[in-house]
């Protein structure tokens, strides 16, 4: 499958992230009405670990409803979200309660997210990027992109462009998992496109393919580690970005470009030194998760508090890249990846609590477009009503009017003498006949024809 592509808007160094607010970006429309954060927990079955300490399952589903069993250690929590999957929960069932519904949006120009969240070896790296055998997100967006991007452009011959970038944040610094692995990249701010990352590097995409291969040739490159309670342990948050900008074949002006941004993000899990027997780089890169992830969590915190709540996005690279996604313009799913084991319940129990705060964030989703693209849509629906509307009223076979040579226009062989206007109000000449009638005779200006104007009419 191919597409045709649109002129680029971007190369290297340009925008990873947009501004939220949108405000003072030209190239944003009005937002719209505020939604929430839609949140869907995935609870993953036992693992090795698990069943081999004897732990119980703790974790009760029943449709949007979460229990949380105490085993009579206290009352048990009940927790209700926008959709809860069970352990036989498949890929493709995740990928139509989260990614699904936020590929649409993006086809429309709104930026999207998603972000799978929780304890480390909770599945967020399986969620996101999958398997050969059962794929996740990734390969499921882009199979489904490349297809809506195929039908749109058989059909309205729409240009799309679409490009591709990975970046990972490490220890708090963030580096191009496509180029340059050992150069650390700077978080920055324009004040017309928002915040990016400087240096970015980006993928022409035409293919699900070619997305796939960005992604495996990316994930090699990405941090990872072992620790007592996952043998391949990520140890940093990756970010996945698609843009995707549609733009009219015949628009030489940029008035119809419409950019929006799809941002695929398999988080770092957070962890405790006592579980994960971590020590040295693997115990300095946990805390630096943790921190991190904390970091998160105040700024979800500070958005579900009162209005004009300082919200804290810089204090870490993560909040301030998922700036657009938190309280901002985007459409956000958050994944909340758990364990139904016992011996988990501790870490289940914290991602619940704040999975519970995140679906209380309000975004404002809006279209990235030229506020000019709404004149032009009605400037042209105007035109088209006009012509309607002539054709209607023009009484000649060819429409043309006054001034028409079919001839077809009642009353002088030049068409000038149409029904249309003042009843014969550019007429010269027009007087009494003389009949007794108070019928008028005219004289046509154009080809001189003569005729008469019944009266009254």
């Amino acid at each position: 499958m191919s597409s045709r592509v649109a002129p680029s808007t971007s190369n290297e160094g340009v925008v990873c992230v947009v501004d939220p607010s949108g405000a003072k970006s030209p190239s944003s429309s009005k937002a719209g009405s505020s939604e929430s954060v839609r949140v869907v927990v995935r609870v993953r079955p036992l693992n090795s670990r698990e069943k081999s300490a004897g732990s119980d399952v703790i974790l009760k589903v029943s449709g949007k409803t979460l229990t949380q069993e105490t085993k009579g250690k206290g009352k048990d929590k009940t927790f209700t979200f926008d959709s809860v999957l069970d352990e036989q929960s498949d890929q493709q069932a995740v990928y139509e309660a989260t990614a699904k519904p936020v590929l649409q949006k993006v086809l429309e120009g709104i930026n999207g997210c998603v972000f799978a969240y929780g304890l480390t070896g909770s599945g967020k790296t399986y969620t996101v990027l999958g398997t050969d055998e059962a794929p996740g997100l990734v390969q499921r967006v882009g199979a489904d992109l490349f297809s809506a991007v195929s039908e749109r452009q058989a059909g309205s011959k729409v240009l799309f462009n679409v490009q591709g970038s990975f970046v990972e944040i490490y220890q708090e610094k963030v580096f191009d998992l496509m180029g340059n692995k050992t150069q650390v990249l700077q978080v920055r701010e324009d004040p017309i496109t928002g915040v990016f990352v400087e240096g970015c590097k980006w993928i022409q995409l035409q293919t699900p393919q070619q997305l796939l291969s960005l992604v495996s040739a990316a994930s090699s490159r990405r941090t990872v580690g072992g620790t007592a309670m996952n043998a391949e342990s990520s140890r940093s948050h990756a970010l996945l970005t698609l843009s995707v900008t549609q733009q009219e074949p015949e628009d030489t002006t940029g008035i119809t470009v419409k950019r929006s941004l799809f941002t695929l993000v398999d988080l770092a899990g957070s962890e405790r030194q006592g579980d994960t027997g971590a020590t040295g780089q693997r115990l300095k890169e946990g805390s630096q998760i943790n921190q991190s992830l904390s970091a998160l969590g105040n700024v979800v915190s500070a958005l579900t508090k009162a209005p004009n709540t300082h919200v804290p996005y810089r204090d870490s690279k993560l909040t301030r890249l998922l700036q657009h996604s938190l309280g901002g313009s985007a459409v956000t799913c958050m994944i909340a990846n758990v364990s139904a084991a016992a011996v988990s319940a501790e870490e289940t129990s914290a991602t619940l609590r704040f999975a519970d705060r995140a679906k209380h964030i309000q975004n404002r989703p809006k279209k990235n477009e030229d506020p000019r693209l709404a004149l032009l849509r009605e400037n042209r629906l105007l035109r088209a009503r006009v012509s309607e509307l002539e054709a209607a009223l023009k009484g000649c076979s060819c429409g043309a009017g006054r001034g028409c040579t079919c001839g077809g226009a009642s009353g002088c062989s030049c068409g000038a003498a149409s029904k249309l206007g003042p009843p014969l109000g550019d007429m010269s000449a027009t007087h009494d006949n003389g009949s007794g009638s108070g019928d008028s005779e005219w004289t046509c200006p154009n080809c001189r024809d003569k005729g008469t104007q019944k009266k009254g009419v």
